[in-house]
């Protein structure tokens, strides 16, 4: 039976039946059998080896979109992109947080972003019409550019939306408190 070698590195270069005795293991004989001899476990581990992918180096993701020119920061200097999350139909303004999350990690100029979860309409998406919600989005993106003092510097306006809140989204496009947006 083979002893346990003291706790620590192996050397470089150990061969799998090194690591082996190293654990305890015993291997063939007439002790336990963990169902390969030591030629055996030696010829599996030079086969996996030879037949194991090279890993590809890690890539950092990047998000390209179609109005992002390859290369430079998609906004002028000083100017904000607000990205208005609207939920679907009896949603709130953390449906879309995931999304939000993990645009805001992929996008490549994240000092240009602003980011506005909607939940103006979060109570009536049951009972109220869309002229209404629309109006009520409307106005709560104007509140919002106010608030962050985005009213000059908001050089685009994307709304991200989900299901229903596409509707609401194109309800609030048409009002009069956007206008200056489009």
């Amino acid at each position: 039976t083979a002893e346990p070698a003291t706790a620590g590195p192996l050397p470089e270069g150990a061969t799998p039946l090194e690591l082996a005795r190293r654990l305890g293991l015993e291997l063939g004989g007439k002790g336990r059998d963990y169902g390969l001899r030591a030629g055996e476990l030696e010829h599996q581990a030079a086969r996996s080896a030879r037949a194991a992918p090279a890993w590809p180096e890690p890539v950092t993701p990047r998000l390209s979109l179609s109005w992002m020119p390859s290369g430079r920061s998609p906004l002028p200097p000083g100017k904000h992109h607000l990205y208005v999350f609207v939920h679907g139909f009896h949603g709130n303004a953390l449906d879309l947080r995931g999304f939000r999350n993990q645009l805001a990690l992929l996008l490549p100029d994240k000092s240009c972003a602003r980011f506005l979860m909607s939940s103006s309409n979060e109570d009536f998406t049951a009972t109220s019409s869309f002229e209404e919600m629309g109006e009520n989005l409307a106005n709560e993106v104007r509140a919002f550019l106010r608030s962050e003092s985005l009213d000059q510097s908001a050089a685009r306006v994307s709304f991200v939306c989900h299901s229903f809140g596409s509707i609401i989204a194109r309800a609030a496009l048409r009002k009069p408190q956007l206008e200056a947006l489009l």
